[in-house]
């Protein structure tokens, strides 16, 4: 190590793994000396480079005392980043990739929303950066999780299955330390995928948790020599991180909870590596596509509930993972290469579509239904009962009863996981919307009158909650949670909600009791 004391206790470490970027390094370090928190350390751990990486970085050691230098043997970021835990001293952890670059006010402000609300990870969006342009991408896959999450708190028994879609990268975080070192989370040591075990652990074992949509960081993946680019070549890397996320997370009583989206997702996240990088180079990419085709047959074959996931999550996938169940891998190999997308050949019996360029299906006329084919393997039909019309292909409804939206199911899952069983299963979710005050005593007072036991109610605001102490009695309240929501996502819910549903076991309610500002809010829809 070369010797530097620090000047002060840092607030954050800043963790870098360096391998081969002295093209990019002294911009990084630029970026990270100039953050507007003074308080920080630059933890530098090479890796064995070979090129101008460390006469870099002491370079501009000897003009801020704040960078810290260690040097390992070559053995890959996960290593280079424990190495990296082990000697830094910050309250605060952030992983920086040293190819990457930041906004200025990056640390202070991660630092100060994570401090203030006493977090044990605070996840932010981010820009990819092609080289060409940059496009933003939010801590969450989902758009409408990162949406509903702003400002709230949470872990992975309030998110339940959706707590799998946080996005693995580590850089879009900031840790606390002691939250790691307690639980003895680390970087697995193999050559890629070695942050996947990582962003897991922290998500099932973190109690508080935010979003921050705001993005600070840019990511270049397209540069030569990312272990992105590269992971093909030792597709055996990614089977290990998934096998050792599935050990360290079902350790956590919380995983009870999720395990199957944890289960759906891994396999999706399979099925884009197989589509990504498996589909080329022969035999010495079989072994994955066997990986996969076992890891289907133990935890998607004979599992609806996983099966059910996937199918919401992504419906193409849902049916790769069909087709990968029931074809060997050269047929897999021809579906996921084939360039062309459709096509459509009518003969006098038949009209036969080609999809990625291999024929999927005919349809065959009888009395009551149309048959279709997958390679010979019927997946879809279409039964006329009263005039009406429901098609699905493999499970998935093509048209049928007006089913509950992604965004729907996810603020309901979380309501769901929030409340206790225990007291009531009945649950009236309070809309901020159009309606009279009176209109909204009446509704109350009817709930009151038609359930025999407590109510559970979720509103939107300190006004809703005064409406409900003051028009329910105390012994009929079950518990009372504020669930802040934006008026696009108010709208889909009481239009979902309004006539009342049953979710998993819970029997649910809607009712609006207008704010003091609802008569904007109904102007707004109206328009």
């Amino acid at each position: 190590m070369i010797p530097n004391n620090l000047p002060s206790t840092p607030k954050v470490s800043v963790i870098l793994p360096v391998y081969n970027v002295a093209a990019y390094l002294k911009h990084s370090l630029s970026c990270l000396l100039n953050q507007t928190l003074r308080e920080i350390e630059v933890i530098c751990v090479d890796d064995g480079s070979s090129d101008a990486s460390v006469d870099i970085i002491r370079e501009f050691m000897a003009k801020d005392a704040r960078i810290r230098l260690f040097q390992n043997e070559h053995s890959f970021a996960g290593s280079a980043r424990n190495t990296g835990l082990d000697h830094a001293v910050g309250e605060w952890v952030v992983f920086f990739d040293p190819d990457d670059y930041c906004d200025a006010t990056m640390l202070e402000e991660l630092y100060a929303h994570a401090q203030e609300s006493g977090l044990d990870a605070l996840l932010c969006g981010f820009y990819n950066d092609s080289g060409q342009g940059k496009s933003y991408e939010g801590p969450f896959s989902k758009s409408f999780v990162n949406d509903f999450l702003r400002g709230k708190i949470f872990n992975a028994r309030d998110l339940g299955d959706f707590i799998w879609g946080l996005i693995v990268y580590p850089f879009n975080k900031i840790y606390r330390r002691e939250f790691l070192t307690k639980n003895k989370i680390r970087f697995q040591t193999i050559q890629n995928t070695n942050d996947a075990s990582f962003a897991y652990e922290v998500a099932i074992a973190a109690d508080r948790m935010m979003v921050h949509n705001k993005a600070y960081y840019y990511y270049r993946y397209n540069r030569r020599g990312n272990t992105r680019l590269t992971k093909g070549e030792d597709l055996s890397c990614v089977i290990q991180a998934y096998e050792y996320s599935f050990e360290r997370c079902r350790q956590y009583p919380a995983f009870s909870s999720c395990e199957t989206g944890f289960k759906a997702v891994i396999l999706f996240s399979y099925i884009w590596h197989l589509k990504t990088y498996g589909v080329t180079g022969g035999e010495k990419k079989r072994f994955f596509f066997d990986s996969i085709k076992q890891y289907i047959k133990n935890h998607f074959d004979n599992d609806p509930a996983v099966q059910e996931f996937l199918k919401r999550y992504s419906p193409p996938y849902y049916f790769i993972a069909h087709f990968i169940s029931n074809h060997d891998y050269e047929a897999v190999c021809r579906i996921l290469q084939a360039k062309r997308l459709s096509g459509m050949r009518i003969s006098s019996n038949a009209i036969q579509f080609r999809f990625l360029g291999v024929p999927l299906w005919k349809h065959r006329y009888s009395s009551d239904r149309d048959v279709k084919q997958i390679l010979g393997i019927p997946y879809a039909q279409i039964k006329f009962t009263g005039g009406y019309k429901k098609r699905s292909i493999m499970g998935i409804a093509i048209s049928a009863e007006p089913s509950l939206s992604d965004s729907v199911l996810f603020y309901l899952s979380y309501i769901r996981n929030k409340i206790s069983m225990r007291d009531s299963r009945r649950v009236c979710c309070v809309f901020e919307l159009a309606g009279s005050r009176d209109s909204g005593k009446q509704r109350l007072q009817e709930i009151v009158q038609e359930e025999a036991s407590k109510v559970h109610f979720v509103v939107q605001n300190a006004t809703q909650e005064t409406l409900i102490r003051e028009h329910v009695p105390a012994e009929r309240i079950a518990s009372l949670m504020h669930v802040e929501l934006d008026l696009d996502l108010t709208k889909v819910l009481w239009d979902s909600l309004r006539n009342g549903r049953a979710f998993m076991d819970v029997k649910l309610i809607a009712i609006t009791l207008p704010s003091p500002h609802s008569r904007s809010i109904e102007s707004n829809i109206k328009r």
